[in-house]
């Protein structure tokens, strides 16, 4: 499973869901690699991986191992009556492989063997719940239900999940094995997500700043630039988990979201709990250009800078709103996981030392271990 890990991180398909062995996708017509890989589970690339070489090996290509990986790109809810509740739905390949039934709440399944497919709640926390839903974007708290009557045909595919609050996503969860479970009818799993699921900032360098886009009326938009001031960016970075507002920005700083825009004249105390919670005008009539977006910038606490995306780059942390790097004594695999889980960037794939991302410019944290 450590040399799978490898190979799907490498394709950037996610998290190793099956070994299939014995050439269950054909045999191949070439060589056969003679040595045994022996992948520790963190490399980026499987020719990274230890090898040891035998003298003598009685291998055809009737035993080519075959790997599905669970091909995670994002989730996304679906036939739910608001944005927090539904069907669980993963991307992959433009095909959808995970999915709850009504939006951020409903029936949890899955899509194995070309067949749609349940989910069961046997075992299953509240705490496995929260990873969906954070996975989602659908807030950062999920409530988990046996449903009361069979709500579909499907088979069931996948049982006994058991998520820790360390999980960033739902596959590193260990589970039953595919189509092995004793789930009755009245055993699917529902899902409910609640929390901060109505607000995103994107186009930004981080996910603590950007275009503000705001779920509302069913479905994702924007914020005119009316009245936007740095009371309105509070709430905003606060419902994020973002520290708080270094500046309230205007005119699509960050470049034009995306939907309609949805809200003009938003009037924060700057106290509130949600945007949603603040005065606003409702945009009745649809069409107005997106160059008058509203933008903020939080000041976050972790962000990954001078890297190829918002997930890769150098370590740099908020320090009384003043960015600082991390210097690379004692910063080890725990803390990494601590940074990718906060950033919602899954797990850490590898830690480059000696300003691999190139030098930063302001002051240096003495250290960050012991995370």
């Amino acid at each position: 499973m450590k040399d799978a890990e490898v190979i799907c991180r490498q394709l950037d398909c996610g998290f190793p869901a099956q070994l299939l062995r014995g050439a269950h996708f054909g045999e191949e017509q070439g060589l056969i690699r003679i040595e045994e890989i022996q992948c520790r589970g963190n490399e980026t690339r499987i020719h990274d991986c230890p090898t040891l070489t035998r003298e003598h090996q009685s291998c055809t290509h009737s035993n080519d191992i075959g790997l599905v990986c669970t091909g995670y790109t994002g989730f996304r809810l679906a036939n739910g009556s608001d944005f927090c509740s539904g069907r669980v739905e993963l991307q992959y390949d433009n095909h959808t492989l995970l999915r709850l039934s009504a939006g951020c709440s409903g029936q949890a399944e899955v899509y194995y063997n070309g067949t749609w497919g349940s989910i069961c709640a046997n075992s299953m926390t509240e705490t496995t719940a929260t990873v969906i839903c954070k996975q989602l974007g659908c807030g950062d708290k999920g409530t988990i239900r046996e449903t009361n009557s069979r709500l579909s045909p499907d088979p069931k595919w996948l049982d006994f999940f058991s998520c820790h609050k360390h999980d960033s996503t739902l596959w590193q969860c260990p589970s039953s094995p595919w189509g092995q479970n004793d789930c009755t009818d009245r055993e699917e799993a529902n899902i409910t997500c609640s929390g901060s699921a109505d607000v995103r900032l994107v186009n930004g360098a981080s996910p603590c700043e950007g275009t503000v886009e705001v779920y509302h009326g069913g479905e994702w938009g924007t914020v005119r630039h009316s009245g936007w001031d740095l009371n309105d960016a509070a709430v905003v970075c606060r419902q994020l988990g973002c520290g708080s507002a270094v500046s309230a920005q205007k005119s699509a700083h960050f470049g034009p979201g995306s939907g309609s825009v949805l809200l003009s004249w938003v009037e924060c105390s700057g106290s509130e709990s949600a945007l949603m919670d603040c005065g606003k005008d409702e945009v009745k009539q649809k069409g107005y250009s997106h160059i008058w977006d509203s933008g903020v910038i939080c000041s976050g606490f972790v962000r990954l800078v001078n890297g190829h995306s918002l997930c890769s780059g150098r370590v740099e942390v908020n320090l009384k709103n003043t960015w600082t790097s991390v210097c690379d004594s004692d910063f080890d695999w725990q803390d990494a996981e601590v940074v990718c889980r906060e950033l919602d960037c899954g797990a850490p794939a590898v830690i480059h030392r000696g300003a691999h991302f190139r030098q930063g410019q302001g002051a240096v944290s003495a250290r960050c271990g012991n995370c």
